[in-house]
């Protein structure tokens, strides 16, 4: 479950949700905010999240022109 949990940590999604509520190097509980728990017995991609939260290829591209 731990390599699974930083392979989320490791999508655009997961970066970008934390960018919206980060603006300084600081991390506080704010921070985690919008970052849905999820279930991690099974490792995650961003195209698993994006079919999971029904994201739009729009917003998929959004998200990964702010993160990448």
């Amino acid at each position: 479950e731990a390599a699974n949990y930083q392979s989320y940590l490791e999508t655009n999604f997961h970066s970008f949700l934390m960018k919206l509520r980060k603006s300084t190097q600081r991390i506080s509980k704010p921070v985690f905010e919008f970052i849905p728990l999820l279930d991690f017995s099974k490792s995650w991609t961003d195209l698993e999240l994006a079919e999971k939260f029904s994201l739009t290829e729009e917003e998929v591209a959004y998200i990964n022109e702010q993160v990448g």
